[in-house]
């Protein structure tokens, strides 16, 4: 039987030092998680594709928007891949993910059936990726599913989950939903629509991932 495949599409505009942060988080994991690197370059005009493409500790795909299209329109043209592999990550460039992050959302989601998603807890990073702004992680807490109502409660307050901490498992179909053109509330928005329209949403409390604030 084949290794499930898992993609990390990488969503890029103009942010060449970040990148290269957003690259070394990724080859930080360990060996035994196999994945497929994915950069989506919105029209950059600086020196990104050069570092990408001379990068040598990952095996990286760049493909490049024949226009800007937004960071929406990008999103969504990474969704596009979802009936493509089985599991998806959306990664922005200046965001970063642990070591573990992988390890966990995978083994969370391996037994569910049909399409789901989890999530982990986000650090806040500074322009340095360090964090100024920790997790609040639950003592005790464990990994649990959460019902639509009580995720979509917490998207609708300040415990929104964000992009960077969700893996996405396809069951090989399109995501039901897209991102609308609400930049401050696109991530808390597309994601409680996928959990209304059949996602199993489950969430992992731990601190797996890096938001970058500045």
């Amino acid at each position: 039987m084949n290794e499930p495949r898992l993609s990390v599409i990488i969503v890029n505009f103009e942010t060449p030092d970040y990148t290269l942060q957003c690259l070394r988080s990724l080859y930080q994991h360990p060996p035994r998680v196999a994945f497929e690197t994915i950069v989506i370059d919105n029209g950059s005009t600086d020196r990104t594709e050069s570092l990408v493409r001379n990068h040598r500790s990952l095996r990286i795909e760049w493909l490049r928007n024949p226009s800007n299209i937004g960071v929406i329109g990008n999103l969504n043209r990474c969704l596009s891949f979802a009936d493509q592999t089985d599991f998806l990550h959306l990664l922005m460039a200046d965001d970063l993910v642990r070591p573990a992050f992988f390890e966990h959302s995978l083994a969370a989601l391996q037994d569910i059936p049909g399409q789901a998603l989890s999530y982990v807890l986000d650090d806040k990073i500074n322009q340095h990726g360090r964090v100024v702004l920790p997790a609040v992680v639950p003592h005790g807490a464990r990994v649990r599913t959460l019902s639509t109502a009580e995720f979509t409660r917490r998207q609708a307050t300040l415990e929104t989950v964000l992009l960077p901490g969700v893996l996405f498992k396809t069951d090989r179909r399109a995501i039901p939903a897209q991102f609308g053109n609400l930049p401050q509330v696109a991530d808390g928005v597309f994601l409680a629509e996928c959990s209304h329209l059949g996602m199993t949403v489950v969430e992992i409390p731990k601190a797996l991932c890096g938001y970058r604030l500045s």
